[in-house]
C-alpha cells in the first residue's frame, strides 16, 4: 500500500496546467491565480501522501519485527504435558 501511494504521489508532480492565452486578459490572471492555488494545494497534498506512505512503510516493518519477537519468545517457552 505504501509502494501505491509513492507511486501516485509521485505521478502528481509531474502534473503542469496548460496556458490559457495571453497575459493581458483579465481572464487569464483569474485562471492563473485559480491554477497557482491548484498547484500550492496539490504539493501540500504530494507531501501529506509521501508521509503518510512512510508511515506506513515503517508501520509494517514495526509490525514484521513484533512478530519475528513473539514467535522467538513463543518458541523459548519450554513445552508443558498436560497429564
Amino acid at each position: 500500500m505504501a509502494g501505491q501511494w509513492q507511486g501516485l504521489s509521485a505521478q502528481l508532480t509531474g502534473l503542469a496546467p496548460s496556458s490559457p492565452g495571453q497575459p493581458f486578459q483579465t481572464t487569464t490572471v483569474a485562471v492563473n491565480g485559480i491554477n497557482a492555488a491548484i498547484g500550492a494545494a496539490a504539493a501540500a497534498f504530494v507531501i501529506r501522501t509521501q508521509a503518510a506512505a512512510a508511515s506506513v512503510a515503517a508501520a509494517s516493518t514495526g509490525y514484521g519485527n513484533q512478530e519475528a519477537t513473539a514467535a522467538g519468545e513463543m518458541a523459548a517457552v519450554t513445552h508443558v504435558t498436560v497429564v
